[in-house]
């Protein structure tokens, strides 16, 4: 038999989902404070082998989002339940695979190995174990890779919301610039976006400078790039038409400040006769 405890009657429950064995919850004191023993019926090796694949388990998919919260609030002090939950969502999803360019930034660790060989451990005890304890003392190593996951997470939350204050500025800027121009069209090359206007005809380097409202460099400085971005809204055209990949960064910037003015066609919907000699022998 093992016997685990837990301070949350919530945890011990979820504990109790991943369990294959026979197990039953009981309420008990410990220094006049409620406590739930989850007790496990454990009667061979096989059972014990089971029983700390499921404990491992639990630990990694279940217990990180109540430590993560938790740390939020007690050290980086995010008290906005929205917050906490965006940051979560973060790193579900670098736990997921869906944020490579974030999880590729962790030094590499087997997860898996790690916890599985301290619950291992801990099954060895007959006495019955604290697990908030065991979570504390035994998995620091594990806390010390989840705390830099985190670190991770909230730098990229921060990055995030300073892109959306950016974005709504923008749209901000453009709503009160109005409608300068009729079509632009936007043709990639090695270099960036090449600006076509909507006969085709291209725009030169020279004309798309003289065009840019210099207010936006003084206003977002660290943001707007010269050669896309800027002279785009300084044009503020009626409709855009953008030559490429949805999935490339700069086009969705673009759609987010531009939103129903922008259109993206793939390359091949682009006139070969308008295309410069120069990009066609790229």
């Amino acid at each position: 038999m093992v016997e685990l405890i837990f301070r949350r009657k919530a945890d011990a429950l979820r504990c109790q989902k991943h369990l294959c064995a026979p197990s039953w919850i009981k309420e008990t004191q410990i220094q006049r404070c409620s406590h739930y023993a989850i007790s496990i019926e454990v009667k061979t090796d096989r059972d014990r082998i089971s029983l700390g694949t499921s404990l491992t388990t639990f630990i990694i998919n279940e217990m990180w989002k109540g430590w993560t919260e938790e740390t939020l609030k007690a050290d980086y002090y995010y008290n906005d339940p929205e917050e906490v939950d965006q940051i979560c969502a973060i790193i579900s999803e670098m736990r997921s695979g869906e944020r490579p360019e974030l999880t590729e930034l962790l030094t590499d660790w087997d997860e898996s190995g790690l916890v599985l060989g301290e619950v291992q451990n801990l099954l060895c005890h007959p006495a019955p174990v604290t697990f908030d304890s065991f979570a504390t003392f035994r998995l620091k190593k594990l806390h010390d890779k989840w705390r830099e996951m985190l670190g991770l997470a909230i730098d990229e939350y921060k990055m995030e919301q300073e892109y959306q204050v950016f974005i709504q500025m923008l749209r901000e800027y453009l709503a009160i610039r109005g409608e300068r121009t009729d079509t632009i069209h936007l043709y990639p090359s090695r270099t960036g976006f090449r600006f076509f206007d909507g006969h085709y005809t291209e725009v030169t380097k020279e004309e798309l400078m003289n065009a840019i409202d210099k207010r936006l460099f003084f206003q977002h400085p660290l943001y707007v790039d010269s050669s896309t971005i800027a002279p785009l809204l300084s044009l503020a055209p009626r409709s855009i038409f953008v030559y490429g990949s949805e999935e490339e960064k700069i086009v969705t910037t673009l759609r987010n400040i531009f939103e129903d003015r922008l259109d993206i066609l793939p390359v091949s919907y682009f006139p070969d006769p308008c295309i410069p000699l120069d990009l066609a022998n790229e």
